[in-house]
């Protein structure tokens, strides 16, 4: 699975989830990407982000949230929870 599969734009930078389970943070200022961040095993299907939180859903079933307190990089993993069908 791979490609981009989701993106989120806030003006200053965009976050895309790939097929490859990486989050990727773009500095649309400069048109480079600054981080990429190991999120899921499989493929993150969405995401969203504010000032302070990130949050990806996979295709392996898994909801993460990470926190950040510098405008780069997102990091440290907060949970991980399992979507029950």
């Amino acid at each position: 699975m791979e490609g981009v599969w989701c993106l989120k734009y806030d003006g200053l930078r965009m976050l895309s989830g790939g097929g490859d389970g990486n989050v990727k943070v773009w500095d649309m200022r400069e048109m480079w990407c600054v981080n990429t961040l190991k999120a899921h095993t499989g493929a993150i299907t969405c995401l969203d982000f504010d000032r302070h939180y990130l949050v990806t859903g996979g295709y392996d079933q898994l909801l993460r949230g990470i926190a950040r307190t510098n405008p780069f990089p997102f990091y440290c993993l907060l949970n991980s929870l399992s979507i029950l069908y």
